[in-house]
């Protein structure tokens, strides 16, 4: 477990990586691939540093879109808001965070959530005791091993929250090094 020490720098990097205002839309769902590589390049040259995209049961899955969106821009920070937990298992998580950091140094924030229980209930699974399975979710990210070498840096991991759960982002985030 890191310091606090050196989580308070890494997440001051982080908070510096991502600047005040940064830009999150569902609309690069709609767009092809080609096309979206022009929206990427018109948010960058607004000067946004971070970028934001959702995942869903109807969207582009993350890891493939976030490598295409990081092969796709110069500069921003690319982050998931969020990866649903339910979408896949912890060692699948874990591994594709690593590769990201490892290809894209200081530019890949992954956001992970537990979603809403609709869209849990469209992938197959039962939407039951989400803080608990945020809980064991990143126990086991962070038991992940990993085949191939480790980044230079951890990947960057937030976690988001809706209504109550918000009471115990603050524990989980303390336990796992999450930035």
């Amino acid at each position: 477990m890191a310091t606090a020490t050196t989580l308070a720098a890494e997440r001051g990097r982080l908070r510096a990586a991502l600047g005040p205002v940064g830009c999150w839309s569902f609309a690069f769902e709609t767009l092809a691939a080609g096309d979206e590589r022009g929206a990427l390049a018109a948010i960058e040259d607004l000067g946004f540093p971070a970028i934001w995209f959702p995942e869903s049961i109807t969207s582009r899955e993350a890891f493939a879109h976030a490598s295409w969106m990081l092969a796709t821009t110069r500069r921003a920070v690319i982050a998931t808001g969020i990866a649903n937990v339910w979408a896949r298992d912890a060692y699948a998580m874990a591994g594709g965070a690593r590769m990201l950091a490892d290809a894209y140094p200081g530019r890949f924030l992954l956001g992970l959530g537990v979603s809403h229980e609709p869209s849990v209930a469209r992938r197959g699974a039962i939407y039951e005791r989400p803080l608990e399975k945020m809980r064991d979710y990143l126990d086991r990210m962070d038991a992940t091993p990993s085949s191939a070498p480790e980044p230079a840096g951890e990947p960057w991991r937030m976690l988001a929250a809706l209504g109550r759960s918000e009471e115990h982002t603050s524990e989980l985030q303390s336990h796992h090094d999450l930035v």
